[in-house]
């Protein structure tokens, strides 16, 4: 149904059946897309206790639960995005001494988690990648293809650009220099 408030109408809650999860500082949302293309589905970077992916379906009328969502781990998130394939990249927080990482989630044809009972992920996230230097990953970009990744790093002023794949991971490409 329909997205629930609590009694004091404050928290947004994602609920499916009986489970229920609370909004809880979300800080990025994307548009979810498959093999198919763009959906009416987006991903939002939850910060529950879980720190929980969940998604929600945008009809003419209102914004439902989607009945997929899955926990990331112990680390605060920010910033997500989706590759083509419905796989998700979704930046940790980081800070002042603790560098930021990209968390890469299959998709649900990949990652058993999004539709589980428990929302865990069988193996964890398929790739995490450390960004070279402490700061707070705030934004994330992912092409299509999930070749090239892009992330900035808000203390630093910089942004990032990795250059891989799924099947071999990726590493920091030295031809992209971008700093504020």
């Amino acid at each position: 149904g329909k997205i629930p408030c609590n009694k004091e109408g404050l928290k947004t809650l994602w609920s499916n059946i009986f489970d229920m999860v609370t909004l809880n500082d979300p800080r990025g949302i994307a548009r979810y897309q498959d093999a198919n293309g763009p959906t009416n589905i987006v991903v939002v970077a939850n910060n529950d206790d879980d720190h929980s992916l969940l998604k929600f379906e945008l009809k003419e009328d209102s914004v439902y639960t989607y009945p997929e969502r899955l926990k990331t781990g112990m680390m605060p998130l920010w910033a997500v995005d989706v590759d083509g394939n419905g796989d998700v990249f979704v930046t940790t927080q980081g800070d002042s001494t603790i560098p930021a990482q990209v968390l890469i989630f299959g998709n649900p044809t990949i990652e058993s988690g999004w539709q589980s009972g428990t929302h865990e992920s069988a193996n964890g996230p398929l790739f995490a990648i450390t960004l070279p230097e402490p700061g707070t990953a705030r934004g994330i970009a992912v092409n299509s293809e999930a070749t090239v990744i892009y992330v900035s790093n808000y203390m630093t002023k910089k942004i990032y650009c990795y250059v891989g794949d799924l099947q071999n991971g990726y590493t920091l490409y030295d031809g992209f220099n971008f700093q504020m």
